[in-house]
């Protein structure tokens, strides 16, 4: 296990948690900084668990690992993702995003009378 400073870990940092045991021992999961002890951390761990009593679980005085040891936190990975593309609903035909008003943006006049007109039309 390599011990690394906690330098740019603070409470609310998220990290990856690496399991110790049991059937899922050594995979990854989701963990929120709530205590910084030292060189250990105090750790909510999100469970991927139906029951709703084990949705979380705490551990304490977690120490860093480049190797990703059980029972140690790291840096979660960064994942390549594809390009989004838009789906043709979502755009204005030549392929630029329209956002919807929940995305920031309210609906001009023209925008709202368009609608009203496409809802008589209907009706």
């Amino acid at each position: 296990m390599t011990t690394s400073p906690n330098k740019g870990v603070q409470v609310g940092s998220l990290t990856h948690y690496v399991l110790p045991d049991g059937p899922r021992q050594g995979e990854h999961r989701p963990a929120i900084v709530v205590r910084v002890v030292g060189d250990g951390l105090n750790l909510h761990i999100f469970n991927d668990n139906a029951d709703a009593s084990r949705f979380m679980g705490w551990d304490t005085n977690v120490h860093y690992s480049d190797e990703h040891a059980p029972r140690t936190w790291h840096w979660p990975e960064r994942e390549e993702s594809p390009a989004a593309v838009p789906d043709q609903e979502d755009t204005d035909g030549q392929g630029t995003r329209m956002q919807s008003p929940s995305e920031g943006q309210v609906p001009s006049e023209g925008q709202r009378q368009s609608k009203r007109e496409r809802g008589k039309a209907h009706s």
